[in-house]
């Protein structure tokens, strides 16, 4: 769907604010001025109360996409964030989220490659041992 079948159908909306946010963020409407800019630019009336609604609802987006990345709680998410809201609020807590999860990832890729290791083997453990000069498990591979 684009933006021009969304304005031509936006009567359907009328009972579904969240449903035409949703829509008109998936093609690239990230504000209530741009709304306003489109439907005025294709001349179709859009009842007051709709607008109204529609302004509340992206003036509240910031706080309801933070609210999605936390709960999704994943890289991703709060890229996606920072990359729609980079002088939001939540920005230091996004940007410190992605480095713990990048932190816990390298953890976890850390644990599998020890757990997957020849312990016996002299040569994995040295291989190891420079590969992770700073691991937690340096001193039991030593």
């Amino acid at each position: 769907m684009n933006l021009d079948q969304i304005i031509d159908n936006i009567d359907q909306y009328e009972d579904n604010v969240d449903d035409l946010v949703k829509s008109l963020k998936s093609v690239g409407v990230t504000s209530f001025d741009e709304f306003r800019q489109a439907i005025q630019a294709a001349g179709v009336p859009v009842k007051k109360s709709l607008q109204n609604a529609v302004q509340d609802k992206f003036e509240n987006a910031v706080e309801e996409d933070w609210a999605e990345a936390q709960a999704l709680n994943t890289e991703e998410a709060y890229m996606r964030f920072l990359e729609k809201y980079p002088a939001s609020d939540y920005v230091t807590a996004a940007r410190t989220k992605v480095a713990e999860l990048i932190q816990l990832r390298a953890k976890k890729h850390e644990q599998e490659m020890w757990e997957a290791l020849d312990k016996r083997s002299e040569e994995a453990l040295r291989r190891f041992i420079f590969e992770n000069p700073s691991s937690t498990y340096i001193s039991e591979a030593t």
